[in-house]
């Protein structure tokens, strides 16, 4: 794949070209017969590639799987940033079984493809969906670095200093609570008003 040019990286969003590798494994169990997980990623595939055979071997046989592009937007680079800077950047697949669609020959269907370590959080509860994570290729590792740092960053939080009270000013015609104790202590008599 031909890496975006810098106008590509400035926008304020990236759509990255990608097929998802899935691995069909015989499993001994009574209930399935083969496992499917997503196994690797691919930039820049082929046209009409869903479904075409990768490899073949006694124990698995490796499929390419359509998906939409890996999406980069301006508003989530911290949660990409956390994934780049972590000892292992990876890529969450997010997929379920889908037996039910005739036109699929692949019983996986991917529903989301992400390097946002925010994003794939929200996907991590136990449910019906299948999470695979798999290591970021270099090439993607590359562009989402690029990307992030063609960001602008937001101004950094500065707290505001609050305005020093008075304490000895009269409020609604009544002398401040620390006044008057002070004054009934010295035994001086009632309050003001």
């Amino acid at each position: 794949m031909t890496s975006p040019d810098k106008t590509n990286l400035t926008n304020r969003h990236l759509r990255i070209p990608a097929a998802v590798i899935v691995s069909r494994r015989k499993v001994d169990n009574p209930w399935m017969e083969d496992e499917w997980r997503a196994s690797g990623l691919i930039l820049d595939p082929p046209p009409r590639i869903h479904a075409k055979k990768r490899v073949q071997t006694a124990e698995t046989t490796e499929y390419f799987a359509e998906c939409d592009p890996v999406d980069l937007f301006a508003q989530d680079v911290e949660g990409y940033e956390v994934n780049i800077e972590s000892d292992a950047p990876s890529v969450w697949v997010i997929s379920d079984a889908d037996d039910d669609d005739p036109d699929n020959p692949l019983p996986l269907r991917v529903h989301l493809v992400t390097i946002s370590a925010y994003e794939a959080q929200e996907y991590l509860d136990p449910g019906e969906l299948q999470i695979d994570v798999l290591p970021m290729p270099e090439e993607l590792l590359a562009l989402a670095a690029a990307f992030c740092a063609a960001q602008p960053r937001p101004e950094p939080f500065k707290k505001r200093k609050r305005d020093k009270l008075d304490t000895m000013e009269y409020r609604f015609g009544k002398e401040p609570l620390a006044v008057l104790r002070q004054r009934m202590k010295e035994g001086g008599g009632h309050g003001q008003g």
